[in-house]
């Protein structure tokens, strides 16, 4: 799968980025079905 993003056959669509502290609004923004692309929940900032 890596290679075939890296080659741009494959385009992955991020939405958001959220912190540990910002989990809730994610969850919100999930359940309204409204969100394109993926939400990614970063564990590390």
């Amino acid at each position: 799968m890596a290679e075939l993003i890296e080659a741009g056959k494959v385009q992955v669509l991020f939405n958001k980025v959220f912190t540990l502290e910002e989990v809730t609004e994610a969850h919100r923004q999930i359940g309204t079905w409204h969100v394109r692309g993926r939400l990614v929940l970063d564990l590390k900032k």
